[in-house]
């Protein structure tokens, strides 16, 4: 026979335990999906660049540092 008490403690660890299996299941299963649809270095692929305004668009940058 098992007391009531040992029940309720039980469930208070597994229930939680399962969520978590269930939410790392899908984590992996959405990485992997996504990361089949990423590009790879082999492929030559351009990645999209952002411009601001005040980007340099050619020449060098140089930084001073004074104190």
């Amino acid at each position: 026979r098992i007391d009531l008490t040992v029940m309720s403690s039980l469930n208070s660890v597994q229930i939680p335990n399962a969520l978590g299996t269930i939410f790392g299941l899908i984590q992996l299963i959405l990485y992997f999906y996504y990361y089949r649809l990423t590009p790879k270095k082999g492929k030559n692929v351009e990645l999209p660049t952002v411009l601001t305004k005040n980007a340099v668009t050619s020449g060098n940058v140089s930084v001073t540092i004074e104190k």
